[in-house]
C-alpha cells in the first residue's frame, strides 16, 4: 500500500490496540503488529504521526509501555552501544525534521 494509506490505518489500529485489556489475546497481538508496521512502513514517512499517536495517548494512559520497547527495537536502540550494530532504521536531523 501507498504510504498515505497507512498514515490513514494508523490511527484505527492505534484505537483497536489500546481497546483490547485482554493483552495475552491473539487480536492485541495483530494489533500490535499491524500499528508497529504501519509506524514503520515507508520509515520515516508515518514514523512522526506514529509517534505522536503513541505520546498523545500517554496522555490518558492508554498507550501500553511496551509500544515503546517495540518501537526502541525496530529503531535498533536498544543495541547502540554495539560497535557492530546496524540498525534497519536510523533517526537523524533529517527524520527529525520530516514531517514538522
Amino acid at each position: 500500500l501507498p504510504q498515505q494509506q497507512f498514515s490513514q490505518l494508523m490511527p484505527a489500529a492505534f484505537e483497536n490496540l489500546i481497546s483490547i485489556s485482554d493483552s495475552k489475546s491473539p487480536f492485541y497481538e495483530v494489533c500490535t503488529k499491524h500499528f508497529i508496521h504501519s509506524v514503520f512502513h515507508r520509515f520515516p514517512t508515518n514514523f512522526i504521526d506514529g509517534l505522536k499517536l503513541c505520546l498523545a495517548g500517554c496522555d490518558t494512559k492508554s498507550t501500553p509501555e511496551f509500544i515503546f520497547d517495540k518501537i526502541i527495537e525496530q529503531l535498533g536502540a536498544d543495541k547502540m552501544d554495539a560497535k557492530d550494530s546496524k540498525p534497519e532504521y536510523t533517526v537523524d536531523i533529517t527524520t527529525a525534521s520530516f514531517n514538522s
